[in-house]
């Protein structure tokens, strides 16, 4: 039950926007603002959730979160 209640807090996740040229990005996800390495808590509807930010592309960020390795793409 409680593996449940995290993957719907990793499914709401949102990367918002992305900034910088490389090696300098800077995504935004869910309000919070992170740099490639950076790992803080992000609040969602579903709950708090540990969110790292692994790479950060033109277009996506790879994130890991509840153990999951996660590609999120900008909105179109």
């Amino acid at each position: 039950m409680v593996a449940n209640r995290h993957s719907a807090a990793v499914s709401s996740l949102e990367l918002k926007g992305i900034s910088g040229n490389p090696p300098h990005r800077l995504v935004i996800i869910n309000n919070h603002t992170f740099a490639a390495g950076d790992e803080q808590d992000v609040i969602t509807h579903e709950g708090r959730i540990q969110v790292r930010c692994i790479e950060i592309k033109p277009n996506s960020a790879i994130i890991e979160a509840d153990g999951q390795r996660v590609e999120l793409s900008l909105p179109r």
